[in-house]
């Protein structure tokens, strides 16, 4: 065989028939690294598991997945292509579940390449309705994990408690958050100040909801956000904090390449056409909101799509507060907050 070591500089290689020395090139593969292969695991929308193996090579691959348990699965991967491999053949994809799987995986092929992740992962299913939907048929998930700042701490079970539920549309996903919290601290001179519209994460109730359209950042060896990913900000949409249109604010934006190109919606588009509705109750308040797929894009409203998807709900007691405040969340990891994490956002599965 011939061994071309990495190097900086182009290569060059002269050749009076080039047609058999490209075909050599394509079958050729990266040694004594983590390039010849990858996986991800996916979870179908009947509940079951599966280890997607991908080829990242113009020739044949294989070899064997280990999981943690000590189980070894055989494969063999056609050029440039991907291949399942069961890790679960039998579940359940309930509505109002947050399912979780947690393993860890080796991948070994044959030249001796070795490929070892760690994959951690939620996720849960959303149904699909006609029209509006009716939340009382809806099961709700509930707000689990629960986020500090430094020097910040709940004040009991009581301080603050929150459910979402979810359903998607032919051209919509509604998403309804209904808290209980003990206090919500109204802020009227923020209402006063100059682009207060664009920094909603201040007020006390603000809803942040983020999307990974592409799902692809469990298991990326890139933290933060990429091309695909939404941050969209919600907040009560008056000074007193009373019933009635809620603010909505777009802070991170997927690639405009992906979501329209020139046709892309601006923020300010998104935020009149996002409806928020945002409602007090007895024990504390909820949200209601529909977003258009066009907000979404490039995620695809459609059975089996997936997307990462994690809201964060912020609490403060006090205006005083300046820390970032406490909140509640469904990041897969405890004590971890959503921004910027979209390796911890639970999958969100289109039934």
């Amino acid at each position: 065989p011939v061994r071309l070591p990495p190097n900086a500089a182009p290569v060059f290689l002269r050749m009076k028939s080039p047609a058999p020395r490209g075909e050599m090139l394509k079958q050729g593969e990266a040694v004594g690294g983590e390039v010849n292969a990858d996986l991800k695991v996916v979870p179908g929308a009947d509940g079951t598991l599966s280890a997607e193996l991908l080829n990242l090579t113009g020739r044949t691959q294989s070899g064997t997945l280990k999981t943690g348990p000590g189980k070894q699965l055989a494969f063999s991967i056609p050029p440039n292509q991907s291949f399942p491999l069961p890790l679960k053949t039998e579940g359940k994809a309930e509505f109002g579940t947050m399912y979780r799987f947690s393993d860890d995986l080796s991948l070994s092929l044959k030249n001796g390449s070795r490929l070892d992740k760690h994959w951690t992962m939620h996720y849960f299913y959303v149904p699909r309705v006609s029209g509006t939907p009716d939340w009382k048929k809806i099961p709700a998930i509930p707000l689990s994990n629960r986020f500090c700042a430094k020097g910040i701490s709940f004040r009991g079970e009581g301080d603050l408690k929150g459910v979402f539920r979810a359903a998607w549309s032919e051209n919509a996903l509604h998403l309804r958050v209904e808290v209980e919290d003990d206090v919500l601290q109204g802020d009227p001179k923020r209402f006063q100040l100059a682009g207060f519209d664009r920094d909603l994460y201040y007020f006390d109730g603000c809803l942040e909801v983020y999307f990974d359209c592409g799902a692809n950042a469990i298991g990326s060896r890139i933290r933060g956000y990429d091309d695909d990913d939404y941050r969209y900000d919600f907040a009560p949409g008056n000074p007193r904090m009373e019933s009635g249109p809620g603010l909505v604010h777009r802070r991170v934006a997927a690639h405009m390449q992906l979501a329209g190109g020139l046709d892309m919606p601006t923020a300010e588009e998104a935020a009149k056409k996002i409806r928020c509705q945002f409602t007090r109750t007895r024990n504390g308040y909820r949200y209601a909101l529909v977003s258009p797929q066009r907000y979404l894009e490039p995620f695809q409203l459609k059975p089996g799509a997936q997307a990462g998807f994690c809201p964060f709900l912020h609490d403060k007691d006090s205006l005083a507060d300046k820390t970032g405040g406490k909140g509640v969340t469904i990041t897969s990891e405890a004590g971890k907050p959503a921004d910027h994490n979209p390796h911890l956002w639970p999958r969100m599965i289109l039934k």
